[in-house]
């Protein structure tokens, strides 16, 4: 029995029956045959189904690899591929191959997708920015490749470009971000997110025994040994999880 062509299909003249747009569209705006598959710089017209030139004049790309509708590009992504060979929209927050665009215009060119490395995060322009410990940046997480600006008295560091806040990890020094272990009788300088040496007589110590930033004034401290980690926290009182 014929019926009406279902959402999101054209109609097969070969095998007479409908199959899933995919890589075609109709032949005309008159004619809901399907045409030839869409080749490389094509994709489907969302309300009129007909085939369209991708192009950045009409900011028109491919939705996926596998969705061949033409799509806006939205701020978030970036275009896979510099040539026209199934070129198309990915999210810049998936992963670091796609981090970033070429460059801040609308060109085309600019839209495409570029890798990020270990070594750079993406900048408010969408482009690849280099990690510079004196600009004291990183990505916001490992699943945010956004860039982040941190400061000297925050307690956090960077592995693999990405922002670390962990009460066990410290700054190698003041002008390197790279997290090292907090070693056994350190805490957390609070000027500059170094280590800095726990000290009885100075009764400097960890604030707490969740936050290892150095605090001075406190009560001459019992240091407890991590017996996991061994890290001792020179704070007084039991052991936790949260250190241990």
């Amino acid at each position: 029995m014929c019926g009406a062509l279902p959402a999101g299909s054209c109609f097969d003249s070969t095998n007479g029956h409908a199959v899933a747009f995919g890589k075609k569209a109709y032949t005309a705006a008159d004619n809901k045959t399907c045409r030839a598959d869409l080749t490389d710089g094509k994709c489907r017209d969302t309300t009129t189904h007909l085939m369209l030139a991708a192009s950045m004049a009409t900011n028109k790309v491919r939705k996926s690899a596998n969705d061949w509708a033409c799509h806006t590009l939205a701020d978030t992504e970036c275009l896979v591929h510099a040539s026209n060979a199934n070129q198309h929209a990915v999210t810049m927050d998936t992963a670091q191959a796609t981090g970033a665009r070429n460059a801040a215009g609308a060109a085309r060119a600019d839209l495409v997708c570029v890798d990020l490395s270990t070594t750079k995060c993406r900048a408010a322009n969408k482009t690849a920015t280099a990690l510079v410990n004196a600009t004291m940046s990183g990505r916001t997480s490992a699943t945010n490749l956004l860039c982040k600006t941190i400061t000297a008295v925050d307690g956090v560091c960077r592995t693999n470009a990405v922002i670390i806040d962990d009460a066990k990890k410290v700054r190698t020094a003041a002008d390197n971000l790279t997290c090292i272990t907090l070693a056994t009788n350190k805490c957390k300088n609070a000027t500059d997110g170094k280590p800095q040496a726990v000290v009885d007589g100075d009764t400097v110590t960890w604030k707490s025994e969740t936050d290892s930033a150095c605090k001075a004034g406190g009560k001459t401290a019992t240091h407890k040994m991590c017996a996991d980690s061994g890290i001792t926290s020179g704070i007084t009182g039991a052991n936790t999880a949260a250190i241990c």
